[in-house]
């Protein structure tokens, strides 16, 4: 699920982010230290209802830079994609 965001991935994430692209991930994929997750893949499917609480995956993509001494990576932006059937929050505590 975690992949490093270099070659055709780059263009990707940015166009995802779009303006919130931010000049200072370009350091961290020079160095080779910019790794993304997405899961905007769950964005295609409808939520569910489970006792009349909507119920699904968020899609979200999230960037995470390595630090170059822990090795962690911690993430800096995420962005979440709409759902196929548009529901909206805010959602009822079930």
């Amino acid at each position: 699920m975690v992949q490093k965001v270099n070659g055709s991935v780059i263009e990707a994430v940015k166009a995802q982010f779009g303006e919130a692209s931010h000049g200072s991930w370009d350091e961290s994929i020079a160095a080779g230290k910019l790794y993304v997750i997405d899961v905007s893949i769950f964005s295609q499917f409808e939520s569910d209802s489970v006792d009349g609480c909507a119920r699904f995956t968020p899609g979200t993509v999230t960037l995470l830079p390595q630090d170059t001494v822990t090795k962690n990576l911690l993430p800096i932006a995420e962005i979440a994609a709409p759902r196929a059937d548009e529901s909206r929050g805010p959602y009822p505590r079930c």
